[in-house]
């Protein structure tokens, strides 16, 4: 199907269409339905399996992100407990609290997906897209608690209109 065709199938203009294509534009959730009803395929389809890509991104997240934390919390108490500055301390905090943000963006994009996920892996046994579900939520848990447990608290940073701003921000129990 060409774009013009598609475009008077869809509804959509071909100009937008073509930015589309090329990455100039990130289509809106009413194009991107035009689009494929048009094509008669799913939106993740449409996308590219999103379903597919955020059960993989949240493997791939899982297999290095305690590890990580590890990192950046003996970074953090070597920090503090050298009386490094707290322009250092505070960066080494945001990183955390990036991974931190990190494991929730994972878990939000497997639920976005999840009639997806769950329908594609459809088996008989455990279905294998809920168990990522489940290994993400119990890890972002776990975090947290590795967090806590270097003597930290975190909360929620309040929502603003700016995308993918930082969503956790830590900071020391104790001096």
């Amino acid at each position: 199907m060409t774009a013009g065709e598609l475009a008077a199938k869809s509804g959509v203009a071909r100009n937008t269409i073509s930015r589309i294509e090329r990455g100039v534009v990130e289509p809106q959730a009413a194009t991107l339905h035009k689009l494929a009803d048009a094509l008669g395929v799913s939106v993740a389809d449409l996308v590219g399996g999103s379903w597919r890509d955020a059960f993989e991104n949240s493997q791939h997240f899982r297999a290095s992100a305690k590890e990580r934390i590890k990192e950046r919390l003996s970074l953090w108490e070597t920090a503090r407990d050298e009386g490094a500055s707290d322009e250092m301390r505070r960066r080494l905090l945001d990183e955390v609290g990036l991974i931190l943000d990190e494991a929730t963006e994972a878990l939000r994009k497997l639920q976005e997906n999840l009639s997806e996920g769950l329908n594609h892996m459809s088996k008989p046994g455990p279905n294998p897209y809920w168990e990522e579900v489940r290994k993400i939520d119990t890890l972002y848990r776990e975090l947290l608690a590795m967090v806590g447990g270097a003597g930290l608290s975190v909360r929620p940073k309040t929502p603003s209109n700016t995308a993918r701003l930082p969503q956790h921000e830590l900071e020391a129990l104790t001096a």
